[in-house]
């Protein structure tokens, strides 16, 4: 029998295997519909977690809302996949750790921004604006060498 740490280890493992490969999948599936990608996406990682179904707290609203805004992301998410370069695109997407830690203090009361917060969150954004112009052709930082 495996342990549970070896099943967490593996659990994660699968997570940031899925995850990382969801981008590459939608540009390489381009015949297959964004609403079809959605539902299939959630509809594995529901399979998946339904062995432990009895052990959550069923609130119907937060089910609703929590559920609505999953799919509503996912499916903004191929979409946008699909109709912009996968890299900027990506790189956007994975902006939104330094939203929660920006706009905590918006839903709870107890958190305090501090400066640091703020600067990180100010890198954050200029190291994407920078790398996206820098994909994109538009603004260069690199030095090239005279000769």
């Amino acid at each position: 029998m495996i342990n549970s740490e070896i099943k967490s280890f593996l659990a994660a493992l699968a997570a940031i295997l899925m995850w990382s490969v969801m981008a590459l999948l939608t540009v390489k599936l381009p015949t297959v519909p964004p609403f079809f990608l959605t539902g299939s996406t959630l509809l594995l990682g529901g399979l998946i977690s339904l062995p432990k179904a009895r052990a959550w707290s069923w609130n119907s609203r937060f089910i609703l809302v929590g559920a609505g805004a999953v799919f509503l992301y996912q499916f903004l998410l191929f979409i946008a996949l699909r109709s912009s370069p996968p890299i900027e695109c990506n790189l956007i997407n994975y902006l939104w750790p330094l939203l929660i830690v920006l706009l905590a203090p918006i839903f709870d009361r107890q958190v305090h921004l501090r400066s640091v917060h703020i600067l990180g969150g100010l890198m954050g954004f200029t190291g994407a604006v920078i790398a996206i112009y820098n994909q994109s052709g538009s603004i260069s930082l690199v030095v090239s060498p005279a000769g």
